[in-house]
């Protein structure tokens, strides 16, 4: 399935000193969920610290631990923000703190290179995306093709989803919660567990 990271960077080159990319979900003033305001794009993102020299994994003891970036949906969604805005920043392996076995990893410092809109990044690009586990609450998708998109346990509450087709997506244990689903095309769509309590479903066609 399609990695909408892969999407982001495709026509781009990494910046000098960096090796690897990586994305990260902010509040629209660059603030974490701990209140750690990100720089603007072209700028290096540093942890305040202190840095836990024994901390070998990918998630921080304490606040200033290392800065995370993810490269799925899911592991985004670890960081408490949903995926309105995103940023898109480089990171070389020198300044990792923890394993690289998984999608998450902890760092020193970032490069942060551009901001992107999540909403509009899945309205544009998310079908057949890969978008397990992610946080899109409240997200615009009014229209969104996201045919064969795979939003196992997404986090949909009051996602504004009217006319979006869903034709054939997996929405198995997703949280629709207060979703706007009205005309929405549900044909084939696997909701099996979906919590669609007060849902808007006004029109929508499902098989």
């Amino acid at each position: 399935m399609k990695n909408l990271l892969d999407v982001l960077t495709a026509d781009r080159g990494l910046p000098a000193g960096c090796d690897r990319w990586g994305i990260r979900t902010v509040h629209p003033d660059l603030r974490s969920r701990h209140g750690y305001r990100w720089p603007w794009p072209g700028q290096w993102a540093h942890a305040p610290g202190p840095i836990i020299n024994g901390n070998g994994n990918e998630y921080p003891i304490e606040v200033g631990d290392g800065i995370c970036l993810a490269r799925t949906w899911a592991t985004m969604a670890l960081a408490g923000v949903p995926a309105v805005t995103l940023l898109l920043c480089a990171w070389s392996s020198a300044d990792l703190l923890s394993s690289a076995r998984g999608d998450r990893w902890r760092l020193r410092r970032a490069y942060v290179v551009d901001i992107a809109d999540g909403a509009r990044l899945v309205r544009d690009h998310g079908r057949d995306a890969d978008l397990r586990g992610a946080d899109l609450e409240g997200a615009d998708l009014e229209r969104a093709d996201l045919r064969g998109a795979n939003l196992r346990g997404a986090n949909l509450r009051r996602v504004h989803m009217r006319g979006a087709n869903l034709r054939g997506a997996v929405l198995r244990q997703a949280i629709l919660q207060g979703a706007v689903l009205e005309r929405a095309d549900l044909q084939g769509a696997d909701l099996q567990g979906a919590d669609l309590e007060r849902a808007d479903l006004r029109g929508a066609v499902r098989s």
